[in-house]
C-alpha cells in the first residue's frame, strides 16, 4: 500500500480508500474497489458539473464556479502527483466516473495523459465541450 485516503474535500464518501501501486507496470488502484451500490452513494444526481452560458450574470457565476472546482480538484491532482512520483514522463491516468472531466484537465495541464469515461452522457458531453477531452460513456467492462 502507497497511501490511504479519504473524501476530505466533499464529505460524501465515508471511510478510507487504500491505494497500491503494481510492481510490474507501476500503476496506481484503489483495493478494494466499491460495490455498484456503495459507489452510487458517492456520487448524488448533480455530482458533476456544466458550465451553463444563458446570461452575462450566469456566465459570472459559472466562471466563478468553475475556478472553485478547479482549485478544489487540483488538490485531488496534487495527491495523483505524489502518488505517482518516480513513474516518470508519459503518466497515463484513467478516471472511472470522470464526471465533466475537471479533474482530467486539470491533471492533463500537470503532464498526465488523461483518459476517462462515466455513465451519464451529459457528463460525458460537457467533458467533451468544455475541456476537449476524449472521454468515452460507458461503465466498466462495457463495448461502448
Amino acid at each position: 500500500m502507497i497511501a490511504v485516503a479519504h473524501d476530505r474535500l466533499f464529505g460524501i464518501a465515508f471511510g478510507n480508500f487504500h491505494l497500491y501501486r503494481c510492481r510490474s507496470c507501476g500503476c496506481v488502484f484503489q483495493h478494494p474497489l466499491p460495490d455498484s451500490a456503495t459507489l452510487a452513494s458517492f456520487y448524488p444526481r448533480q455530482y458533476w458539473w456544466s458550465e451553463s452560458r444563458q446570461s452575462r450574470f450566469s456566465s459570472v457565476l459559472s466562471r466563478m464556479e468553475r475556478a472553485y472546482r478547479e482549485f478544489v480538484a487540483l488538490d485531488h491532482v496534487r495527491f495523483l502527483e505524489r502518488c505517482a512520483a518516480g513513474a516518470g514522463s508519459g503518466r497515463s491516468l484513467l478516471d472511472i466516473g470522470c464526471g465533466s472531466g475537471t479533474f482530467l484537465h486539470l491533471a492533463r495541464r500537470r503532464g498526465f495523459l488523461p483518459h476517462g469515461m462515466d455513465v451519464s452522457a451529459r457528463a460525458v458531453a460537457a467533458a467533451r465541450e468544455q475541456y476537449g477531452l476524449a472521454v468515452r460513456q460507458g461503465e466498466i467492462g462495457s463495448d461502448v
